[in-house]
């Protein structure tokens, strides 16, 4: 009885160091919050689909990744590790804030996680985990919706090239693939790095189970941008199968839309077209959120739709601390321009003020003040008007009207 008791308790201990060893794990790096040591019993543990959805609201590209937000425990993992913004957040608070850096750490074993300190940091588990293959596609899908203007043209090869070098410049928010977690430990002793980055570090577990292209190992379905520059350009959707016993729904436009790109670890399975030419100027809406800098001037006219037609491009500033091959060394931004329409054959006139990234919101500043000017003065004069009429109301009678007027005396 005793041995058998003995083998049942090895077999779920072995059970159990399975799972942990297959689980990946995400770890939140910011020098700014005093590290902790945490019990392995309590790490949460998340799915790979509302892990994804953590991964992407603290790359800033939560907006492609909509779909999932409405599944069971989602909101609650945003909450828990996502990024935290204010809700009276001001212009400076925005230019005060810390970068992100989005680290992926491929095959690391325990024992080299537990020498690092990296358990001394908020995280939690991801299981199952998925494949390295899946994560690595992960992580150039999240810089080509961060950046599309610089990722977006790039094949998956050329844009992995890309991701694992070092950051060059410190300017902007940045993606990074690691091979080893001594490499994540020397971008951790850079002090400037610290300082000026909040990593998020996604350190995959080793073992042969990583190379499987099993769908129930994939991290779900979700939406990417297009930045070619033919007239009709596509939002895309890579996904690979979820684990839900659910037969998948057959899209027959699928087949036929040839601007797909296929890739070992995912398919496509939807599309919808929108245009974004370079020269469009619609008024539909810019997908996706617009950066701040463009590297070069045919990227800032292609994102922006030419500044939609309000505008032109230019170069705001350069970073001389940059190196000269950087893509971060130029900034491009729209310069808008005010829209003069004539409103009658009489010569009438109408000025529009526009505004945004993309000259695409309409400037409304004068009309607001004009309305807020009026009304505040609307008010004074209602005010003023029943003070006075208020104050006349509380003065005093006199004691005897008509005092010292008496009528004719009577005649004898």
């Amino acid at each position: 009885m005793r041995l058998a008791t003995a083998a049942v308790a090895a077999f779920t201990s072995l059970i159990s160091t399975a799972a942990a060893d297959r689980a990946g794990h995400v770890y939140i790096i910011d020098q700014s919050t005093q590290p902790h040591s945490r019990d392995a019993a309590d790490l949460s543990t998340l799915s790979p689909v509302s892990a994804r959805l953590v991964l992407a609201q603290r790359a800033g590209v939560e907006d492609y990744h909509a779909a999932d937000l409405e599944l069971e425990g989602v909101l609650d993992a945003i909450n828990e590790y996502g990024v935290k913004t204010p809700m009276f957040a001001d212009g400076k608070d925005e230019r005060r804030r810390k970068l992100n850096m989005m680290v992926l750490v491929e095959e690391a074993a325990q024992e080299d996680v537990e020498a690092s300190q990296l358990n001394h940091h908020p995280s939690f588990a991801v299981s199952p985990a998925p494949g390295y293959t899946a994560s690595r596609g992960l992580w150039i899908d999240l810089a080509k919706q961060s950046k599309p203007s610089i990722y977006g043209s790039l094949s998956d090869e050329e844009a992995l090239e890309q991701l694992s070098k070092l950051p060059d410049s410190h300017v902007h928010d940045t993606f990074h693939i690691s091979t080893s977690i001594d490499e994540l430990q020397n971008l951790l002793s850079h002090e400037k790095i610290t300082q000026k980055y909040t990593i998020t570090a996604y350190v995959t577990p080793p073992g042969k189970y990583a190379q499987t292209l099993d769908g129930a190992w994939q991290w779900g379905s979700y939406s990417m941008p297009s930045t070619s520059a033919d007239s009709q350009a596509t939002l895309r959707k890579r996904s690979s199968s979820r684990p839900i016993a659910e037969a998948p729904l057959e899209d027959t436009s699928a087949s036929s839309d040839s601007s797909f790109t296929t890739h070992d670890f995912t398919a496509p399975v939807a599309a919808e077209e929108f245009h974004s030419n370079k020269k469009n100027t619609s008024t539909s809406p810019l997908p996706g959120i617009l950066p701040q800098c463009f590297a070069s001037l045919s990227a800032c006219e292609e994102t922006t739709r030419n500044c939609s037609g309000h505008g032109s491009c230019y170069k705001k500033f350069t970073d001389n601390s940059a190196s000269d091959t950087s893509r971060y060394r130029d900034c491009y931004v729209c310069g808008c321009k005010a829209t003069v329409k004539e409103t009658s054959s009489d010569g009438g006139k109408t000025t529009t003020y526009w505004g945004g990234s993309a000259c695409q919101k309409r400037d409304v500043s004068v009309e607001f003040w004009m309305l807020a000017l009026f009304s505040v003065g609307f008010v004074f004069l209602i005010s003023f008007a029943v003070g006075s009429v208020w104050e006349m109301g509380g003065e005093e009678l006199p004691s005897v009207i008509g005092a010292g007027v008496s009528g004719p005396s009577a005649k004898r």
